[in-house]
């Protein structure tokens, strides 16, 4: 029994401390950046030392080290420029160098414990030997995972949240997607590319069927894009909205798009313009009018559609709307001096592909941002500030380069071209004072770059106490027409939305409201 218990506790702590490497391990796989196969050559002096230590946790011996604790996560194999020097200067930067490319955000070791340890080591050079170096990058993966734990935490939490959001809210969720699947009036996945999300729902208003026949004049048309944080989004996310504005008389065409990890940010802004074509080129054989056409987007959504209207906007300015982004590149003016181009780089938004779109600017009466995150950037910053990291907006885009795709910094960049402003629609950025997600500062600093770059038209509408959703979902489910009464001054006029709103039935609520507003409260977003 007297070696019996030894044995158990230790065998106890091995599965503990085992446990708590797979949990690190699962946290910190969807927050870094990996890079299989990839390891840090240290010292023998720090290998021997790291191997000696009386622990459960230290690696098996090898000449090349990497986090034990970390499974699939390995900071960057030195290379022969980032070797120590003789101060041992030049391997201690390596360390941080190539560890902070890794986590595209802050550098290893910038708490208070490992900057004082590489503080310690770059003043005592080739005397401090190894130790401090060792020491700061061990704190450093301490700092590292608590920092990466607390994010995951938060995650968790938020999930939470919008678990308990959903099951307050699932009997108006029932409601709405049985309207979706079962009403005759809504025409689900049609396709409008090859894409595997190249699909779009038809919401057809009685009137548009009529129109159809040749019985009446054709309806106005609203094309749009849902949110998702680029991730969840799907076009069924539009399903209020189609059914308001079908109430309104209005056609709705609601288009979808590959999320991520299945498509960045070029592959989506590429889907929504394969939709826009085709809604375009088929939207008159629903009942649509092709000239009386608005664009909206909310969240995400609104993102990506500003991006596309920026991309548009570059194309035809440049004069080859149809044409590949590389003959884009050619046909800008040159800086002169040499024959070369304005700005070398693809414009932030192109894809790859040349595009095969036919629509134009002119086609869009007006577009309308709903909550829209239009500086990247800024919106990882916040995120730091609410715990969630900012990992997901780098890896969404190409390079992590989340500037150059970011609307209200394109505009300022020298990738833009400033007679593209004046072809872009009346832009309505609209957003809620009490969004937690997407402060609102962002709608009202992408008008104020829209003006500053010649637009005709960008007003940023701020209302007081609406969170992020609240526009989309609970505002609808409480009878309140938001997205409507902004939409249909762009299709009827003033007094044209004035005389459809008297005349429609007032929306009803589909819940009691103090449940939505306790589910509100709970909604992480």
């Amino acid at each position: 029994t007297a070696v019996a218990v030894p044995r158990f506790r230790q065998a106890a702590f091995s599965v503990v401390v085992r446990v708590v490497q797979m949990s690190l391990s699962w946290a910190m796989r969807p927050l870094i950046g990996m890079v299989p196969g990839a390891s840090v050559e240290l010292p023998m002096s720090a290998r021997a030392a790291l191997l000696s230590a009386p622990n459960t946790l230290r690696p098996l011996p090898s000449s090349r080290y990497s986090w034990p604790s970390f499974r699939g996560f390995h900071a960057t194999r030195f290379s022969s420029s980032s070797a120590p020097d003789s101060n041992g200067d030049s391997g201690r930067q390596g360390i941080r160098t190539d560890e902070s490319r890794l986590l595209g955000t802050k550098d290893v070791g910038q708490g208070p414990a490992s900057r004082a340890f590489y503080g310690a080591s770059d003043r005592l050079g080739s005397k401090g030997t190894d130790a401090f170096a060792i020491a700061a990058r061990l704190i450093a993966a301490a700092e590292l995972a608590v920092s990466s734990l607390r994010v995951c935490a938060m995650w968790l939490l938020n999930g939470v949240r919008l678990a308990l959001f959903a099951m307050l809210l699932l009997p108006p969720f029932l409601r709405i997607g049985l309207s979706y699947f079962r009403d005759p009036r809504v025409l689900r996945g049609i396709r409008f590319g090859p894409g595997p999300r190249s699909f779009c729902d038809i919401y057809c208003p009685s009137a548009a069927l009529a129109a159809r026949e040749g019985k009446q004049k054709p309806v106005p048309v609203v094309i749009a894009v849902m949110g998702g944080a680029w991730v969840i989004g799907h076009r069924a996310w539009n399903a209020q909205l189609g059914q308001r504005l079908m109430a309104a008389g209005v056609l709705v065409v609601a288009i979808d798009y590959r999320n991520f990890p299945f498509g960045k940010v070029p592959d989506m802004v590429d889907d929504l313009d394969q939709g826009m074509s085709w809604a375009f080129a088929n939207v008159a054989a629903y009942g649509g009018d092709p000239a009386n056409v608005v664009l909206t987007g909310q969240s995400a959504g609104a993102h990506l559609s500003s991006l596309l209207l920026l991309q548009r906007s570059l194309a035809e300015c440049a004069g080859e709307a149809a044409g590949p982004p590389d003959d884009l590149e050619a046909a800008r003016p040159s800086t002169g001096g040499g024959g070369g181009v304005a700005n070398p780089r693809r414009p932030a938004v192109f894809s790859e592909e040349p595009s095969t779109s036919a629509w134009s600017l002119r086609d869009i009466r007006g577009y309308v941002g709903v909550s829209g995150p239009y500086d990247l950037p800024a919106l990882g910053a916040h995120l730091e500030t609410r715990g969630l990291g900012g990992a997901l907006l780098r890896q969404m885009c190409p390079d992590g380069d989340v500037e150059r795709f970011s609307p209200t910094l394109l505009l300022k960049s020298p990738e833009w071209e400033p007679r593209a402003a004046q072809r872009l629609p009346r832009m309505l950025l609209f957003h809620g004072a009490a969004d937690k997600t997407v402060p609102a500062a962002s709608s009202e600093e992408f008008a104020h770059a829209l003006r500053g770059a010649g637009a005709p038209e960008a007003v940023a509408d701020v209302r007081p106490l609406l969170a992020h959703a609240e526009v989309i979902i609970e505002g609808p489910m409480r009878g309140e027409d938001h997205q409507v009464q902004l939409l249909l001054p762009f299709l009827l006029g003033e007094a044209g939305c004035r005389v459809r709103l008297e005349a429609m039935p007032p929306l009803q609520p589909l819940y009691p409201k103090w449940i939505i507003s306790v589910a509100s409260r709970l909604m992480p977003f």
